[in-house]
C-alpha cells in the first residue's frame, strides 16, 4: 500500500515496487482533479487500490445499509476489514465523478446483480477484486465490466476450464507448451469482465461464448445478436495478478490512477492508447442480449 513518508508527513510521489515505473503524479497539467468533464466518450478509467487494515469508523460511515448489513456478515475480521475499506474506497472515487458526498453514492441492481448507479446521467462503473488488491472501471460512453485475478501458477485450472471454456478457449491455452496458466487467466478475465459488462454474470452457458476464434486468435471484440460491439482490453498488472476489462463503445484510451492512501488528490496515473481490436467474433446464443 502507498503509504507517507517518514518525515514531515509527505506523501511519497514515486511508483512503490508492486506498480510499474511508468506511473507519475496525476496533478495540474496531467488533469487532475479527475470528473465527469474529464471522461470522453472513448476513454475508460481504472482506478487500483489496495484494502489495508486500520480505524474503520470513516469507511462504515460512508457505507450504504445493504452494504453495512453484507459486512455484519462475512465471519473473519480480516475479510470485513477488506470489503467496508474496499467499498468505501469505491464510493469516494465515484463520488468524485458525480460531484456528490460518497454516502449519497445509490446503487440499483440488474436482473443478476450487476450494480448501477441509481442517479439519471450518472458513469457506468464496474469493480472486482482479488484479495487485497482492487480495480475498479469508470466510463461515460457505456457499460464496463472488469476483473482480476491472483496468479497461482500451481492451480489445477483443467476444472474451470472444461466448464467454463469453449473449445476454441480450451485448445489456445493447451497448446501453450510454456505458458498455460498464464493463457488461462488472460482468458478468464476476459470473459469475466465481457460478462459482468453484460450483465449476465458467470453462469451455465459460459462455454457458449468464445473469446478466440476457431483459427485460434484471442480476439479483441465480440459483436452480439443486436448488433453491439463489445471491446476487451488485457490491463497492465501488478506482479502475480492478470486483469482485464469490457465495454460496449471502442476504447482509444486507458488511464489508470492509484490513489495514495485515501486521497485522491494525491493519486498517480499512467496512460497509454489502445490500439484497434485485432479481431471480433460474432455471439451465436441468443442469451447475449
Amino acid at each position: 500500500m502507498l503509504r507517507a513518508g517518514d518525515t514531515g508527513g509527505a506523501f511519497r510521489t514515486d511508483p512503490p515496487s508492486w506498480l510499474d515505473p511508468g506511473y507519475r503524479p496525476a496533478n495540474g497539467s496531467q488533469g487532475w482533479p479527475v470528473t465527469r468533464g474529464s471522461l470522453t466518450a472513448t476513454d475508460l478509467h481504472v482506478w487500483m487500490f489496495q484494502s489495508s487494515r486500520g480505524d474503520l469508523t470513516s469507511d462504515w460511515s460512508v457505507l450504504g445499509a445493504a452494504e453495512r448489513v453484507r459486512a455484519e456478515r462475512l465471519v473473519h475480521a480480516e475479510d470485513r476489514t477488506g470489503f467496508v475499506r474496499g467499498r468505501a474506497m469505491v464510493r469516494r472515487i465515484l463520488a468524485a465523478y458525480e460531484g456528490i458526498e460518497a454516502s449519497a453514492i445509490a446503487f440499483t441492481a440488474g436482473e443478476y446483480g450487476k450494480p448501477v448507479l441509481l442517479a439519471a446521467g450518472s458513469v457506468h462503473c464496474s469493480w472486482s477484486h482479488a484479495g487485497p488488491v482492487w480495480l475498479l472501471a469508470i466510463a461515460s460512453g457505456g457499460a464496463v465490466g472488469i476483473d482480476i485475478e491472483r496468479v497461482d501458477a500451481d492451480f489445477e485450472w483443467h476444472g474451470p476450464a472444461d466448464i467454463a471454456f469453449h473449445p476454441h478457449e480450451r485448445r489456445f491455452v493447451e497448446q501453450s507448451a510454456d505458458g498455460r496458466s498464464g493463457r488461462f487467466y488472460a482468458l478468464w478475465t476476459r470473459k469475466e469482465a465481457l460478462l459482468k459488462g453484460l450483465g449476465t454474470g458467470l453462469h451455465d452457458d459460459m462455454a457458449a461464448l468464445s473469446i478466440v476464434n476457431a483459427s485460434g486468435v484471442m480476439c479483441d471484440t465480440v459483436l452480439t445478436l443486436g448488433g453491439a460491439c463489445w471491446q476487451v482490453v488485457s490491463l497492465d498488472m501488478p506482479p502475480g495478478y492478470t486483469g482485464a476489462v469490457a465495454a460496449d463503445f471502442a476504447i482509444a484510451r486507458v488511464t489508470a490512477f492509484v490513489p495514495v492512501e485515501a486521497d485522491l488528490s494525491l493519486s498517480l496515473q499512467r496512460s497509454r492508447a489502445v490500439p484497434k481490436p485485432a479481431g471480433s467474433i460474432v455471439a451465436e446464443r441468443p442469451w447475449i442480449k
